[in-house]
């Protein structure tokens, strides 16, 4: 009101970062990382996909103490080709997204915090730590699906057929 205005991201160094990947959370990793505490984080929401659900396309999101991964809906890589819309700003979505041998499966999780310059590091060594290993991707989705249902996945149906 006097004319003079810190913005909140400098008073508090409230920051952000996006963590992306193309290799699947493991589940039960994943599971164990939603448990821990992730240093200067007060939100972090974004897209995510777990090994033995390779269909299902997740929302993660974390505020504060409340943590939550929750399908909401099928990767496009999923669906039947005739499932898929198309209309012009779709397609080009999906192709700018799209990369093999996944197709639009990835994760996108977006962190905002206080000193997260600091953090980073540790966070993205964090969030590796709960990812396939590279043993563990090359054994294949058939494998992945035999993966321990911790997250409670296994209850939802797959993606429609045509």
């Amino acid at each position: 009101m006097r004319g003079s205005h810190s913005p909140e991201t400098d008073e508090y160094g409230i920051s952000s970062f996006v963590y992306r990947t193309r290799v699947p959370f493991h589940p039960e990793r994943l599971q164990r990382l939603l448990g821990v505490r992730w240093p200067g984080v007060l939100r972090a929401k974004g897209w995510t996909w777990v090994a033995n659900r390779t269909d299902l396309t997740l929302e993660l999101s974390r505020a504060g103490r409340i943590v939550s991964v929750r399908p909401v809906g099928w990767w496009w890589a999923a669906m039947p080709t005739s499932r898929i819309p198309t209309d012009a700003d779709t397609q080009a979505n999906i192709a700018s997204h799209w990369a093999e041998p996944w197709g639009y499966r990835r994760t996108e999780i977006v962190l905002i915090g206080s000193d997260l310059d600091i953090h980073e590091s540790e966070l993205r060594g964090l969030l590796d730590s709960a990812l396939l290993t590279d043993r563990e991707l090359h054994l294949g989705p058939s494998t992945w699906s035999t993966m321990t249902d911790v997250l409670g996945l296994a209850a939802f149906a797959s993606p429609p057929s045509s």
